[in-house]
């Protein structure tokens, strides 16, 4: 009994201080609502400054146009990608996919150990399979009139924002079809070029941009990150292209608009900002504003998230490499030193630098062939190439990994172009890194 006295006593000490325990919570509980509310003010601040700056909060925002078959390049490029995977088993895009990209990945002036260039029998096949997948690649010229792209997928996003169930039937995921027909488009062109019809290359080069610069209407960044790999798909054709031969003295008026495009800035920021958008809305729609007790950690990861992307966002407008360098190392430093309290943005950050880092190689990949045709074109002129790239006619391309001049050399009778830039692993598979580089060998 007196044992049992004893252990009681014990369990009901804490409760002779009912009132410091009731007091404690009170003043935890007023606390919580007091910093609640101060940062629910400063987030409805922040948010009022994005839209007077005439940045998009949400997905109305963006004005989105609604998904049609009509007038819609996505639906001419299903059709395109439908009609090459019910060719028969012999000519299946199955087997002969990984042909093509082969085909066009290879890079002559930083050759990979993985990569083999295609047999004299492979070529073989690889030209009758393109005859007979012809009907479907003229199909794509189609596309080119349509005045609008809207990606399937995007609607999936868009309905796991609205909480709607119903979404468009997709048979492939619409990024990775899309990118199937930029490497299809590639090895047209550059097989047209190699059959000597340089203008009905280049305009094939032009229709695989097209492909990738549609990849804009995808309202996430990885939309912007697929347009970039696609690009340098084209880009690695006609890298060959400038390796072995000539360009035309006049290139296709739709081939030098559709590469204008790869270097715009604003395309690169306005992925960014859907980005922006998807991540505040996609937050809202899991609920986190409305768990009031973990609200203010929600708030205060937000308002951070919103600063940094607003942060790289701008420091991707204009071609200042120190601002950038500073912004981007900064940012680095605060998510390697910064409290676990921030738990979406911290481990999120490493993506966006990454996707950042893959934007400037985009631009730097396009800038370099924009600058390589050129030199192409001034040799023919010329008869040999310039000792500078300032004897080129201007205004060319700069490098944006350094803001200066991309570096250049003549090499025996043909040139090495390169960027301080770096090259990254190649579908997976590791290799010394290298800087990015075209060159011709005459």
């Amino acid at each position: 009994m007196q044992l049992l006295k004893e252990g009681l006593r014990i369990l009901l000490w804490p409760f002779r201080f009912w009132r410091f325990v009731l007091a404690g919570v009170l003043l935890l509980a007023a606390a919580h609502i007091i910093i609640d509310q101060v940062l629910l003010r400063k987030l409805a601040t922040q948010m009022e400054q994005i839209r007077s700056a005439g940045r998009p909060l949400t997905y109305a925002d963006l004005k989105l146009p609604a998904y049609t078959a009509i007038d819609n390049a996505y639906t001419v490029y299903e059709q395109a990608m439908d009609m090459i995977r019910k060719e028969p088993v012999d000519a299946s895009w199955i087997q002969y996919g990984p042909l093509v990209g082969r085909y066009v990945r290879i890079n002559p002036c930083v050759p990979l150990r993985e990569e083999q260039p295609l047999s004299a029998e492979e070529l073989a096949e690889l030209g009758a399979y393109l005859q007979k997948v012809q009907s479907a690649l003229d199909l794509l010229h189609m596309s080119r009139d349509c005045g609008k792209c809207i990606i399937p997928d995007a609607l999936a996003v868009l309905d796991s924002i609205n909480g709607e169930s119903e979404t468009v039937a997709v048979k492939m995921s619409s990024l990775s079809c899309m990118r199937e027909l930029t490497r299809y488009a590639a090895a047209k062109g550059l097989w047209e070029y190699r059959q000597e019809n340089g203008d009905a290359a280049f305009d094939w080069f032009a229709l695989g941009l097209n492909i990738a610069d549609n990849h804009k209407g995808h309202p996430t960044l990885i939309g912007e990150l697929n347009r970039i790999g696609c690009i340098s798909t084209v880009l690695d054709a006609v890298q060959q292209v400038v390796h072995e031969g000539e360009v035309p003295a006049a290139l296709p008026t739709v081939f030098t608009a559709e590469l204008q495009k790869c270097t715009d800035r604003g395309i690169c920021v306005r992925a960014l900002e859907n980005e922006r958008v998807y991540s505040n809305e996609a937050s809202v729609r899991m609920g986190l504003q409305a768990w009031r007790v973990l609200r203010p950690l929600y708030s205060f990861d937000l308002l951070k998230m919103n600063q940094l992307f607003l942060e790289l966002s701008d420091t991707l407008k204009v071609p200042d490499v120190s601002r950038q360098e500073t912004v981007l190392n900064g940012v680095s430093k605060w998510s390697k030193d910064a409290s676990r309290f921030y738990i979406m943005t911290k481990n999120m950050v490493p993506a966006w630098l990454s996707s950042v880092h893959s934007i400037r190689r985009g631009l730097t990949v396009a800038g370099m062939c924009e600058t390589a045709i050129k030199l192409k074109q001034f040799k023919q002129k010329n008869g040999a190439y310039p000792e500078s790239l300032s004897e080129l006619a201007q205004p060319f391309s700069i490098d944006p990994f350094s803001g200066r001049d991309f570096n250049y050399k003549r090499d025996a009778d043909g040139f090495v172009l390169s960027s301080v830039g770096k090259t990254v692993a190649y579908h997976g598979k590791s290799h010394t890194e290298t800087n990015l580089e075209w060159c011709a060998v005459r």
